[in-house]
């Protein structure tokens, strides 16, 4: 009975097998053809779904490891295309989402990761901004103070209306009348000695009826407050223009030679002298006039960007070398060649081969 049962049980068991090797292939077959119809629609994400189902169940299988490589490699960019364009947009949260699915899609992406870092640092600091106790009134103050420290002081103009003017007279005068016009106070350096002008302003802003008037009299002024201007000649622009002082973060900064290069930059495309840079924070601080931190400003937003990279695709594939030598003809190891017969044949051995040869004799002339 026992070698009985135990036939049974092999033959059950072998029933399984072979109803279970259809079934695993028919599901992977469903799966890549789920895969070829969602990338022909350039819907990636199920793609790289339903070609990832059909290579963990045949990974031996070129056909759907190529499918489930490619997929995966052209979703995870297409998230990482997203996130740059949310990043852009200043929407961190969403950004954060495309970059960190890219990455668990395709943690060879390194793009992706750098990304996803950069913005949780950013959330990170935003974060931090918002959770900060609010200052008390002595503390308020000194906030005040070191913000008009650090930053341009902005003309607040009252009444901020356009102006129409047309003066023949010192620029002095002309300064003190669009100064009127506007509600501020106009200081001139001592130094200074006015020079007859001709103006003509036809409904401009503040702001720009003063430097049209500079650009006419060779002058140049600054705010020293939000009501009130100083004048001087423009060959004291150096000495008397006052500084401001801003920090840059380099995000796409990865060492302190990276830091190095972008000041050196800056040090030669806008002369400055005073640099701070802080490498533990990724940050360099400047001291230098308005419009050299709004061209440092424009620098550096035009080369901190990630560095390019390029991604390769490989796959490694495995070919047994054993069928190859089922091909072609085994060449022959020896040979039998056997004498005609009377009828005209013979028997040819040719190492395990054999062939009948026959031969006709000639037909004699009739």
């Amino acid at each position: 009975m026992r070698p009985s049962i135990f036939f049974r049980f092999f033959l059950s068991w072998l029933l399984i097998a072979a109803l279970g090797v259809p079934a695993v292939s028919d599901t992977a077959s469903s799966a890549y053809n789920r895969g070829v119809h969602a990338e022909s629609q350039t819907q990636w994400d199920a793609a790289y779904e339903a070609y990832k189902q059909a290579f963990s169940l045949k990974p031996k299988d070129a056909r759907y490891v190529s499918a489930y490589l490619r997929a995966r490699t052209t979703a995870a960019i297409r998230h990482v295309d997203a996130g740059q364009k949310l990043l852009e947009s200043n929407k961190l949260e969403e950004a954060f989402a495309e970059f960190q699915r890219a990455a668990d899609i395709d943690a060879t992406n390194y793009v992706a990761a750098d990304q996803e870092r950069r913005v949780l640092l950013m959330l990170k600091r935003r974060a931090a901004g918002a959770a900060a106790p609010p200052v008390t009134a002595p503390d308020a103050d000194l906030e005040k103070r070191a913000e008009a420290a650090e930053g341009p002081i902005v003309l607040q103009p009252s009444p901020d209306t356009p102006i129409t003017l047309r003066m023949t007279t010192t620029a002095d005068n002309v300064y003190k009348t669009i100064g009127k016009l506007g509600g501020i106070n106009v200081l001139f350096d001592l130094d200074y000695k006015p020079q007859k002008i001709t103006i003509e302003l036809n409904d401009v802003t503040l702001e720009d009826a003063l430097k049209m008037v500079a650009l006419e009299s060779k002058t140049f002024w600054h705010p020293i407050s939000s009501t009130a201007i100083f004048v001087a000649a423009e060959a004291k622009r150096k000495e008397l223009e006052p500084n401001v002082m801003k920090t840059f973060y380099i995000e796409n900064a990865a060492t302190p030679a990276d830091l190095q290069e972008v000041v050196g930059t800056l040090k030669g495309m806008l002369d400055l002298t005073r640099v701070q840079v802080n490498a533990a924070h990724s940050s360099i601080t400047l001291r230098g006039t308005v419009d050299q931190m709004v061209m440092a400003q424009k620098l550096i937003s035009s080369f901190d960007k990630p560095k390019s990279e390029v991604v390769i695709d490989l796959a490694v594939l495995q070919v047994s070398r054993d069928r190859l030598h089922n091909y072609g003809t085994t060449l022959p190891t020896s040979q039998t060649v056997g004498p005609l017969t009377a009828a005209g044949s013979g028997i040819v051995q040719v190492g395990s081969l054999y062939g009948t040869a026959r031969s006709r004799a000639p037909r004699s002339p009739p």
